[in-house]
């Protein structure tokens, strides 16, 4: 819901950029498998998910998972 939330703001005029913790775990995914395109995009394997937020910076994410921002610029 979020990344759905992400593509309508950034369509909206007047809206430079857009960047939440999806960000961070579609790199994550990119980078762990070796950077292939086919990998830039979120996965619905809930461990694979979990691997690659495990470095996400203080701020992006609460302990239980109950608040994540968006940030809109």
């Amino acid at each position: 819901m979020m990344d759905q939330f992400q593509w309508h703001m950034k369509n909206i005029s007047g809206v430079q950029d857009v960047k939440s913790v999806v960000d961070v775990s579609k790199f994550g995914l990119f980078g762990m498998n070796e950077r292939p395109l086919k990998w830039f995009g979120l996965n619905r394997n809930q461990l694979m998910t979990n691997a690659s937020l495990s470095k996400v910076p203080g701020g992006l994410i609460n302990q239980d998972c109950s608040m994540a921002p968006i940030l809109i610029f």
